[in-house]
């Protein structure tokens, strides 16, 4: 459900079928490289006046339910999960304008270790292998770099305005950071080294651009306000044009993700779509999962 905090608010919400792939775990990949861990399980992020974790473990269908759920505080307005190299849990705290750091193992009655104070409005947050912390803030209309060992004390040590406007979606691929603004309708791509003078290498054309991700193969997935997810093909450019774009039975598209098979999740407000390959225009979900109310999602340990 998108809604509105001032300015309008996107929720992103995933859930798992039920995949013998997945089964045997994804492929997890924190930024910059390889986790030492499997990530096997569906991390959502619910907002909507929920603010609730939802774990999901394998095998997934379209009946299945979380295996953990816990509150994120008092905050019933969280966006996006990322995980750092440890395992350590990072949430979108975007009533509060933190990001909330949860240490595993996670049960239902888990609590946040400690808080990281971001710009207001943080949408999409993604880590680096070294684990320096990269938050989309939307109401600022700016990219905040916390750099580690990150702690409750951690302060912005880089900030990013050029070529920003309303970012949303956030990913670190390739030593690159790339940043879906949904007022320009592009999704920006800058190279390292990231510096508070650092502008966009290429604007990747993608009117409504929400939620992004990558697949196993390196390709571009973002979700458009236009109740559609388009697959973008590197290189790219500032005339790049989607491969595909399936809208399917897709009505509010937030986030992308895709396990080691290349199955692709699509969080869709109460459900999460599953799109089984080969992906096409034509592609219609698998199943479904319920969630609470969908926003950010990610695979995780």
């Amino acid at each position: 459900m998108r809604k509105v905090r001032i300015d309008l608010l996107v929720i992103v919400a995933v859930a798992l079928p039920i995949l013998a792939a997945c089964s045997a775990g994804s492929t997890g990949n924190t930024p910059g490289g390889p986790t030492p861990f499997p990530m096997a399980r569906l991390y959502v992020a619910n907002d909507g006046g929920n603010g609730v974790v939802q774990i999901f473990a394998p095998p997934f269908s379209g009946t299945s339910t979380p295996v953990v759920q816990f509150e994120d505080g008092t905050s019933k307005d969280i966006d996006d999960v990322a995980f750092d190299t440890t395992g350590r849990l990072y949430v979108g705290n975007f009533g509060q304008d933190k990001v909330d750091v949860f240490t595993p193992p996670f049960t239902n009655a888990s609590t946040s270790s400690f808080s990281i104070t971001v710009g207001t409005g943080p949408e999409g947050i993604d880590l680096d292998i070294l684990g320096n912390l990269y938050v989309a803030n939307r109401t600022t209309g700016n990219v905040t770099i916390y750099n580690a060992p990150l702690s409750g004390t951690s302060t912005a040590a880089t900030t990013i305005t050029t070529g920003l406007s309303q970012p949303i979606g956030l990913k670190i691929h390739a030593a690159s950071l790339y940043v879906a603004d949904n007022t320009h309708g592009y999704v920006a791509v800058y190279n390292a080294p990231f510096t508070s003078s650092s502008a966009p290498a290429v604007t990747i054309p993608a009117p409504g651009a929400w939620g992004i991700g990558f697949d196993p193969s390196g390709n571009l997935w973002v979700c458009s306000t236009a109740s559609s997810v388009s697959e973008f093909k590197p290189p790219f450019t500032n005339s790049s044009t989607p491969a595909i774009t399936i809208t399917g039975t897709l009505s509010n598209p937030l986030y992308p993700a895709f396990d080691a098979a290349g199955n692709l999740y699509v969080s869709d407000e109460t459900d999460v779509q599953v799109f089984l390959p080969p992906l096409s225009s034509a592609s219609t979900s698998s199943f479904d999962i319920p969630t609470l109310d969908s926003n950010g999602i990610r695979f995780g340990p």
